[in-house]
């Protein structure tokens, strides 16, 4: 099977901490297919072609309106060139770095710089990250006290983070809040893929708050997905499960005064977040084959909440740096041609209730690469096509560049406003998302070429696809698209 084959598969991988052995398949594709996005509405028509077959012009040509070169990704240069992406965070309050695909380095690297420069320069103090919040307290707890290694941190997270940037990234972490005690960074995760640990919190809250009917609410649970290594599960079981959801929901809400008599409003919160996670994690195991809309809506709608009650409760004032996929902090998913059409990710709702306090900003590349064993190894999908922003931002011939999305400026913008492009991962089963980018992002970093990322925590792809029986089970997200992470 095909490396663009698998990236275009919209049916979520279901992973136990990825659990998938790696092997050669699907480590190849030479493919190339140009594909015209779908027609547009009347007012918002589809870009002009680029030639692809143009050569780029020298890199010290002058830029359009709007783009700014970027002199590199090394989280040590002079920041003078972000002074631009300064000025698109404005006062956001949360500000989302994404990535067109997973466990490509450049991306990695990248957003490692954008993260350093945002705590050094624009007082940002609190990072959060798309892996599950129970593990990811293991890398919290090694950014706050510099006990342990990167390393054994890294374990905290999804396995397509662990890589030497994010390693290098929580290393200086630590280093900052050594040398600024009073000052820290604090580091949470917000994704809900986390089901037996849901399930634990719930279990000892009701044990603590309602021990004598705890065996009997808990009991209502049994029909539920609670082991995140099930592929699929019957459909006539979720209907009890639900069942026993509400249950325990509507004893929190008429016993309320009495379950405060015992624990704080927190940890009530808490506790509904943590069936919040367990209803979320249904969608995806009982519809994850059937129907991939209602799967991601579900896990968004969860992390959208986990982290506006995280900020709430445990962070109001702080500004915020949120890591994650391109897909999940776009903040128009809703209206962009694709195969969720309509869904609402987790920034459709962040934008809704953050207004401009939260500004996303996506990542890309002309040439992707990745290192996930048993998905892909090297170029991701096919070439960008005539209709891609990829390409768009290819033809001006730089490495690195800064697109600012609302530019106002008397020169003509590259990327015109309201119109649509298509944007990230490119292959022969179909384009990728049309969308207007404006609309889905504050700003654009584009990168000519992005590496494969350097694994950390489990063997290099190209090892693997040359000694397959050498290579074990490797570490990453449950149920996931490599396209929507």
């Amino acid at each position: 099977m095909c490396v663009a084959c698998l990236l275009r598969m919209r049916t979520p991988l279901l992973f136990l901490a990825l659990s998938v052995l790696v092997s050669a398949a699907g480590c190849t594709d030479g493919s190339s297919h140009t594909i015209a996005p779908a027609p547009d509405a009347a007012s918002e028509g589809p870009a002009p072609a680029v030639d692809a077959a143009v050569p780029p012009p020298p890199d010290a040509a002058p830029l359009p309106g709007g783009v700014y070169r970027v002199a590199g990704l090394e989280d040590d240069l002079p920041a003078d060139d972000l002074a631009p992406f300064a000025a698109m965070v404005g006062n956001a309050r949360v500000v989302a770095l994404g990535e067109s695909v997973h466990t490509s380095g450049g991306f990695s690297q990248a957003k490692f710089r954008l993260i350093r420069y945002l705590v050094e320069t624009l007082g940002f103090r609190t990072f959060a990250i798309e892996s599950p919040r129970t593990d990811a307290e293991r890398t919290a707890a090694y950014v706050a006290s510099c006990e342990g290694t990167p390393v054994d941190a890294l374990a905290g997270l999804f396995g397509v983070w662990g890589n030497t940037s994010t390693r290098d990234m929580l290393a200086w972490m630590c280093a900052w809040n050594a040398a600024h005690p009073a000052d820290p960074i604090r580091f949470f995760g917000f994704d809900v893929q986390q089901p037996s640990q849901d399930y634990a919190a719930i279990t000892a809250f009701l044990q603590r708050v309602a021990s004598a009917e705890a065996t009997r609410l808990l009991g209502g649970l049994m029909p539920c997905a609670l082991d995140p290594s099930l592929q699929s599960l019957p459909q006539e079981r979720l209907a009890g499960c639900l069942a026993g959801l509400d249950a325990i929901s509507s004893y929190l809400q008429e016993h309320e005064a009495a379950v405060l008599a015992t624990a704080s409003a927190a940890e009530l919160r808490w506790a509904r977040i943590a069936l919040l996670g367990i209803r979320s994690w249904q969608d995806e195991a009982f519809f994850g084959q059937t129907d991939i809309k209602r799967g991601y809506a579900s896990r968004d709608a969860a992390m959208a909440e986990v982290f506006l009650t995280t900020r709430e409760l445990l962070y109001p004032n702080e500004r915020i740096i949120l890591w994650a996929h391109n897909w999940h902090i776009d903040r128009a998913t809703d209206k962009a041609q694709s195969d969720l059409a309509g869904v609402r990710s987790m920034g459709t709702l962040l934008v809704a209730s953050l207004g401009d306090a939260y500004q996303p900003f996506g990542l890309t590349a002309f040439q992707t690469e990745i290192n996930w064993p048993g998905v892909g190894c090297g170029a991701a999908g096919a070439p960008p096509t005539e209709r891609s922003i990829e390409l768009l931002l290819h033809g001006l011939g730089a490495p690195y560049l800064l697109v600012d999305l609302q530019y106002a400026g008397a020169v003509p913008p590259l990327v015109v406003p309201g119109q649509r492009y298509e944007l990230g991962i490119h292959d022969d089963r179909g384009p990728a998302d049309v969308l207007v980018p404006g609309q889905s992002f504050r700003g654009l970093l584009f990168l000519e070429h992005s590496p494969k990322m350097m694994p950390v925590l489990y063997p290099d792809c190209a090892f693997c696809i040359q000694h397959p029986a050498r290579c074990k089970r490797v570490t990453g997200q449950r149920r996931i698209d490599p396209s929507r992470g």
